[in-house]
């Protein structure tokens, strides 16, 4: 149902640049992991923000843990496909990129450019890597760290099952969760930096 739904979606986006209509699309705001499994960065870009003319529109990627102690266990970096979006000229969105401060520290700040910008704006963001996390995941997004289903410090009621939490131990094979399924993060420890950002965005107050 995705699947189809996004294909008419392009083709809908086919119809309207082809025909110069394109330029009314209302503004876009997005946030996506730079290591998002479900939608690629790539993707997100060639599709969608790459096909809008300027008005308005921002993609707002969260990065990697780049503590150094993290970097040597991972399996890729996404370091160059995010330069390449920074350097590309006619990129025609806005692109902030939510990452560490340094290689030393925890702590975030935020790197925006316009299209057409020369230069990178750098903000503080008041907020830090959990210790034990190394990035966001596409289910996290959008759920606040007390979301009582999938926050990852919600209180256990013992009515439901805490999906933020999940980290069963045992022998493997037993259970019917597949154990990468309990390591996906589902829970965004950045959340009312995004929060701040769409209502800011839609007029609704924030920051």
């Amino acid at each position: 149902m995705v699947y189809r739904l996004t294909l008419h979606i392009q083709n809908r986006l086919d119809d309207l640049g082809g025909r110069g209509k394109l330029a009314a699309f209302p503004p876009v705001l997005a946030f996506s992991s730079v290591v998002d499994a479900t939608v690629s960065t790539p993707a997100l870009v060639r599709n969608l923000f790459d096909r809008l003319p300027q008005g308005g529109h921002e993609l707002v990627l969260f990065d990697i843990n780049r503590m150094a102690d993290m970097e040597p266990i991972m399996t890729s970096d996404p370091t160059a496909a995010v330069q390449a979006l920074l350097d590309n000229p006619l990129r025609p969105f806005a692109l902030s990129v939510v990452t560490n401060e340094n290689a030393r520290s925890r702590q975030l700040v935020v790197r925006r450019e316009g299209p057409g910008d020369a230069t990178l704006t750098e903000t503080p963001l008041g907020l830090a890597w959990p210790p034990d996390i190394y990035s966001l995941a596409h289910v996290a997004l959008p759920f606040a760290p007390d979301d009582p289903i999938y926050g990852g410090q919600a209180l256990r009621t013992g009515r439901s099952v805490p999906l933020g939490q999940l980290a069963l131990r045992g022998e493997r094979g037993v259970l019917q969760i597949p154990a990468a399924d309990m390591l996906r993060l589902r829970w965004n420890p950045f959340f009312p930096y995004v929060e701040a950002r769409a209502l800011a965005f839609t007029g609704l107050g924030g920051e």
